[in-house]
């Protein structure tokens, strides 16, 4: 769960969630992130990154995405915009939707954390503005 929501916050924030939906995702890019099963490795050791990335989706059929966790445990850390992240990623645990097919409804999830994804958007918005004032 987490990493599929993850995954979609972090492309909704860079480009924008592309799960199998019907629905139009947000504007705000969010990478797709499931939640794999926390290994016991890096998640006992108190990163609270690994462990919330690799929390267990509350929906039955949500697949495990180990790719997916590590992407949110790196965005989760990035110095800048990380802590906004992680902010997102937790909303999303507290307040998973799961769709009939037994799967998270990231976009009726998302939608429970707008003020979380707004502080992202924004974080990456001023992110990509520095670094563009930068290389000038």
């Amino acid at each position: 769960m987490l990493p599929s929501l993850l995954g979609c916050a972090f492309a909704l924030a860079v480009v924008g969630c592309s799960r199998d939906r019907s629905e139009t995702p947000p504007p705000v890019a969010v990478a797709p992130v499931k939640v794999a099963a926390a290994t016991p490795s890096s998640s006992a050791a108190g990163d609270e990154p690994a462990r919330l990335c690799g929390a267990k989706s509350i929906c039955p059929n949500e697949p495990v995405d180990d790719e997916g966790t590590m992407l949110c445990t790196s965005l989760a850390r990035e110095p800048i915009c990380g802590t906004k992240f992680l902010a997102l990623v937790k909303c999303q645990i507290a307040k998973e939707k799961c769709g009939a097919d037994g799967k998270t409804d990231q976009v009726a999830t998302l939608d429970l954390c707008k003020l979380e994804e707004t502080a992202l958007h924004e974080c990456d918005q001023a992110k990509a503005a520095a670094a563009k004032a930068s290389a000038k």
